[in-house]
């Protein structure tokens, strides 16, 4: 793997990081003082994002990680 894939994939892994460290600060207010119907349509938005994110990611990391351990002889 080259350095320019490595980033990209790197990037990817803290994009869904961020996702979800504030799709969880987001769910700590549901039920409390700050809840509203914005909230809950932010919260439904951001969780369609983390979605998008990790089904890209895993699209991007899955066959690497695939082909690492076809070269250990280890199966999925």
């Amino acid at each position: 793997m080259d350095a320019f894939n490595l980033t990209i994939k790197t990037k990817l892994i803290t994009e869904v990081n961020a996702h979800v460290a504030l799709f969880r600060d987001l769910l700590i207010h549901i039920g409390q003082s700050k809840d509203c119907p914005e909230l809950r349509e932010r919260i439904r938005k951001l969780r369609r994002q983390c979605v998008d994110a990790l089904r890209n990611t895993s699209q991007q990391l899955l066959p690497q990680i695939k082909s690492w351990e076809g070269a250990k002889g280890r199966k999925w």
